[in-house]
This record gives structure tokens, sequence and C-alpha cells, in this order.
């Protein structure tokens, strides 16, 4: 974990700077499939190859802000100084998600239904800790919203250089106690940290939410609001024998003594949402600390309906061979009498079986273990891979539980070449339905086609003869004028709501030589539609007519 930064009143140092993880893409194994020894060599390597500046600044000890010590600029902090002299009016503010839900995020020049603002949602004078995930963030306007009332630690899952603005980390250092940051894994394949995981901690509760929205004024409905996104929030009780937060790092911490102890807390974890959650911040880099704040103080029986499913970034092992049979490396989906086939390897399965889109099959069927059949599977998306009708297939059946071995066979690591749907399966793909914006719907938009800069579809993509063009739909949200950003689908089952675009990327895929590669960090909740969560609907899911001209970009 890199760039521990504590906020004093002294002036003893100034922010660290450092460089973007560089490392190297091999097949790794631990508790989730990652080496984690491996990685801290790297990453020490990494820091003797930077600068000299940077090089003094490598070492254990925390650097500490000057707060006060420079003259704030007006332009990085009128933001801030504008929502501390005019906080707004907040009507969900003091509303609490025992059972979970998602909601739209609120956009300015739409009435108020079915949403939530940043601020309510935040609740920031009482949080004692946000860890804050997403692909960009804009610090200023993320800092105007949350350094207020208690004095509170931050942690950012970025890959950008979090803390390069000292004027407005000086003025927030009167909010902020510590902020530090952790870089997820980037390089060989591995392109994007997409992930936009919040947690958010307070004295009696914990806070998840996953929204599609990343952390910007024009993505949480402000700037105008020409964007819609969606969040899924639910509250969790912590533990009232220890409901007073203690934040510690690696640096300064001994809590937990070794990795030993972060493995055998791990062990004893059952709640499938729970272990889900774990791994994919282990896989991460997320302090062992903060991790046991999740598995000791916070109770997660109202998440037992739900799974929290992800993509982990990597290339990861599915041969018999490469599979490690350590009891850690089990399935976390269900017990060992479960009907789905885990004694791949001894009873225990890798990482790479419960994350993508295999992690997604492994979801669907633990919670719906009877599932036999297809149903019609709506998805709407603001980004499109690649694709083709095998790949689109291959999610239809993830996202109905169906047996891996089934969605093996497409793909050259069978053995074979990759075939094409039989008139059967491909008259079942018809069930499946994507919503992606058209060219003049954008172009129709509040912002226009300068606000789709989040849109995405290469014209190479969609001009490809295997192209599955015949399952696009037209995306329009229920707002007139405003362009949907949100990640969702809907089966007759269950709904999804997260970061997953409808790609191969945020997906995951099937190689010739018996690998599962992402290429980016995602994650969202797959929710059951009889559970009584209430999930919003942003997009009118009834238009019928194929989308014929969508948003492109050239290349």
């Amino acid at each position: 974990m890199d760039n521990i930064v504590e906020i004093s009143d002294s002036s003893d140092g100034e922010i660290v700077e450092t460089t973007k993880d560089e490392v190297k893409n091999a097949t790794q194994s631990s508790l989730l499939g990652l080496d984690r020894a491996a990685m801290e060599r790297e990453r020490l390597a990494r820091r003797k190859r930077m600068p000299s500046e940077s090089e003094r600044e490598a070492g254990n000890t925390p650097k500490r802000i000057n707060v006060g010590s420079s003259r704030p600029t007006i332009a990085t902090l009128s933001s801030i100084k504008a929502a501390e002299e005019n906080p707004k009016p907040s009507a969900r503010l003091n509303e609490r998600f025992w059972d979970g839900v998602v909601l739209k995020i609120a956009v300015q020049g739409y009435p108020r239904e079915d949403d939530i603002t940043i601020e309510e949602l935040w609740d920031a004078e009482h949080i004692e800790h946000a860890v804050l995930s997403s692909f960009c963030t804009h610090y200023p306007w993320v800092l105007s919203k949350l350094c207020k009332g208690i004095r509170k630690d931050l942690t950012f899952i970025t890959v950008d250089d979090a803390m390069n603005d000292k004027d407005v980390m000086n003025h927030a250092g009167k909010h902020l106690k510590s902020v530090n940051q952790v870089r997820p894994y980037l390089g060989g394949n591995v392109r994007t940290m997409h992930s936009k995981l919040q947690l958010l901690f307070y004295k009696d509760r914990l806070r998840l939410c996953i929204p599609s929205a990343n952390l910007t004024d024009y993505d949480w409905g402000e700037a105008g609001g020409v964007l819609e996104n969606i969040v899924f929030i639910q509250d969790y009780p912590r533990s009232t024998e220890n409901n007073s937060a203690k934040f510690c790092y690696a640096s300064d911490s001994d809590r937990w003594d070794s990795e030993d102890d972060f493995e055998g807390q791990y062990q004893q974890v059952k709640q499938p949402f729970l272990r889900s959650l774990i791994m994919f911040l282990e896989a991460q880099e997320v302090d062992y600390n903060l991790v046991a704040e999740l598995i000791e103080e916070v109770d997660w029986s109202k998440a037992e309906n739900l799974r929290f499913v992800h993509t982990i970034g990597g290339t990861l092992p599915l041969d018999k061979e490469a599979l490690r049979t350590r009891d850690k490396a089990r399935s976390h989906w269900a017990s060992d009498d479960s009907h789905r086939s885990l004694n791949r390897v001894n009873d225990s399965v890798n990482v790479a079986w419960n994350t993508g889109f295999l992690g997604l099959s492994e979801a669907v069927s633990s919670l719906k273990p009877g599932l036999t059949t297809m149903s019609s599977m709506k998805y709407i998306t603001s980004s499109v891979g690649n694709l083709t009708e095998l790949y689109c297939y291959t999610i239809y059946l993830a996202a109905h539980g169906f047996n891996l071995s089934y969605t093996w066979k497409y793909f050259p690591g069978s053995g074979r070449r990759a075939i094409k749907l039989n008139s059967t399966e491909s008259e079942t793909l018809n069930g499946l339905e994507i919503f992606f914006p058209a060219r003049e719907d954008v172009a129709a938009s509040k912002g226009g086609v300068d606000a789709a800069g989040t849109i995405f579809l290469l014209d190479r993509f969609w001009g490809s003869h295997d192209f599955p063009q015949r399952l696009f739909r037209p995306l329009r949200s229920k707002r007139q004028g405003c362009l949907s950003h949100s990640k969702m689908f809907w089966t007759d089952h269950f709904v999804y709501a997260g970061s997953h675009n409808f790609s191969p990327s945020a997906w995951g895929k099937l190689n010739k030589n018996g690998t599962f590669s992402c290429a980016n960090w995602e994650c969202g909740v797959l929710i059951p539609t009889d559970s009584g969560v209430h999930t919003c609907t942003p997009v009118d899911l009834e238009i019928k007519d194929q989308l014929r001209h969508p948003f492109m970009q050239s290349n």
C-alpha cells in the first residue's frame, strides 16, 4: 500500500508523489491467487528505480502535510469553500438502507424521484473513515463534499496521483486525520481500474456503496445535469462492543502481526458476500487491518441473500496443474455439498473461477440452484467492447448460472477451434437485449456530443462481420435529454448493478493456454428479484427497435 499521508499541524514534511505501478503480468498464487510477497518485492524494486527525489521520500515513515503553512489558491479551493458556506438541504440524509437499495443518482434540473445526492449518500459530517475508488477522480470536488464534521481518515483506491494538490490537501487538513492511497495491480494485460466501490465507516454502521458514477461532479448529476448514474447502497450494523474506528495501517499497526493472522481470520468467514468482498480487496492490496474492520466489527447478515461480484485484473490459471489445493482456495459461494461441481481439483478452485463472468455464473448458481432454463436478459451499458455472438452467449449463460463446462466448449482452451452457435443457440440468444446510446439521442441530449466522453464504442468493432448488431437497442433515460452512464442488467431472477460494462475487458475471457484473463478491475452486486430489495429502472427497457446508428468513435 502506497502513499500514506498523515495530516497534522506540524510543518515537517510534504506530500509524497510516486509513479504508477509497473507490475509484471504473471501467474500469481496465494490466498486469492496473488503472490503478495513477490508483489511487495516488485514494489520495493520500483521505488529503487524512481528519481532521486522520490527515492528520498520512499521510507516507511508517514509523510505529513503542513496544514495552513501555504496560502490556498482561490481556483483550487472555491468548491470546498462554497460547500462549507452553503450546505444543501438533504431529504434522505438520515435514511438507512438496511435491506439494500438501488437508486438513481439525482441530476440537476430533473425532479427528485427514486434518487439520492452524494451529500445524502455520504452524510459526511459523521463519517469516521471513507474508502473511495473510481476510474477517474476530481479530488478538490471530493474533498468539498467530504471535508466537514468530525475529522476523518480517507483512503483512495485509485491509480492516478491522488495527492498532487498541496493547497487543497492543506485546506482539507482540518477535517482529515490521514489520507492513504492504495494502487491496485496494473501491468501486462491489466489496463484499467474501473471499480467504484465505496466503504463508509460511521460510529454505529458501515455503508457499502457501488455506484456506476466516477468521483466527479459530472457523474454525480452536477455540472449542468447531463449524465445519469445509479448506486447500490446497503447499511450494516457495527459491533456495539467495539464501535469506535481504529483505522491503522501497516506502518504503525500491531493489530494483525502477519499474513498468517489474516489468512486465519479469512478461513473463519463463512458469509458469501463478505468472502467475495475480502477476495477483491485483498487482490487490490488493501491493508489487512482495514479488512479486519470488516471481519471483526460489521454484521453482514443482511447481505446473506446478495452476492458481491467482481473482476480481478490479471491472467489467472484454470488448468489443474496450476490450481492450488489449499483449503483457503476453496470456492466461497457454497459448501462442498452444493449441487455445483466444486471438485475441479481436490475440492478446491482458483480465484479465476470466482471472478469475471465465471464468478458471475458461480454467484447465480449459488443463489438459485434450480435454474435450468433461460429467461430474457436486458443489459444497459455505456461502453461496448469487441463482441461476438459467442461471447454474448457466454455472458447470457453466466447470468443464468449454467455449468461452466457448457461455456468452455466454445473456447480454444478446450483444445478445439472456436465454433459458431448452432441454430437453437442462436435463437435462444434472441432473449438477450443490449441497450446502448444512439447517435441521434446523444446529439439531442442536454450536453450534446461533448457530454458523451465516457460513452464508448469503436466503429471498427461495430462494423466487424462477427459483431452482434441484432442484439442492440437504443438506450434512453426516462429523464428526457439525460445520457445514461449506468451499468445494470435484468433477468427474470436477478438484477445486477455496478461498474461492469458489456465487454470482455470487464467480464474477462478464456484463453488458448487454459487461463482466464481480465483487463479491468470491476465490481457490482447481484440481487435476486424476490429478495425484497428495491431496484430502480432508470431507462426505457420496452424499446424493441434495433439500434441502427450507435454513438461511436473512429479508430
